[in-house]
């Protein structure tokens, strides 16, 4: 019991972590950099396609995770025949008899995550972060609304704060945008 809440803890920890880096390494990636070059010409920072991006990052993740299932499967030890036989299990469970459960919430997470790109581009971090957290609000009113789910009295007070809390950041930002351009 006190391992498995020390491995909760860990991974929300490492969730967090996650999470704060990849927002703030797109946002900062994502600037448009003016700049002077060596002969005084005025220049702005190439950015890179954010399907690019997305798509390199889903590789690196799924690269990873089947290095995790290969090793909780056949451990440290290297193996071709090992490896063969793991190759043909992902194909005939994940390709073969689970493409279209995976597939259609996969395609909407490129598109989730070619959305965050434009996001953080346009977008401060603070106001990003509390508006991306909206998402939760928006999860448990479809799951009560769509699933019948049961929500605590806690659990509604807490999405209250959240919608609060959301609006308010909201409003604050609306409110500096239009003192910054009053047209």
């Amino acid at each position: 019991s006190n391992k498995n809440k020390d491995l909760k803890t860990i991974s929300l920890v490492s969730l967090v972590i996650v999470n704060v880096v990849l927002v703030f390494s797109v946002s900062i990636s994502r600037s448009p950099e003016i700049h002077q070059d060596d002969f005084g010409r005025i220049r702005r920072r190439h950015l890179y396609l954010t399907s690019t991006a997305v798509v390199i990052s889903e590789l690196f993740k799924l690269i990873g995770s089947l290095y995790i299932e290969y090793y909780v499967l056949h451990g440290t030890k290297f193996d071709l025949a090992k490896l063969s036989t793991f190759c043909k299990d992902v194909w005939n469970e994940m390709i073969h008899n689970d493409m279209l459960k995976i597939g259609v919430p996969g395609i909407l997470y490129v598109i989730e995550n070619n959305l965050l790109f434009i996001a953080l581009s346009n977008l401060s971090v603070a106001v990003y972060e509390v508006t991306d957290q909206f998402k939760i609000l928006t999860t448990a009113v479809f799951s009560v609304l769509i699933l019948n789910m049961k929500v605590s009295m806690i659990q509604k007070a807490s999405l209250c704060m959240l919608a609060f809390g959301v609006g308010i950041v909201e409003l604050s930002s609306s409110h500096e945008t239009s003192e910054k351009d009053p047209t």
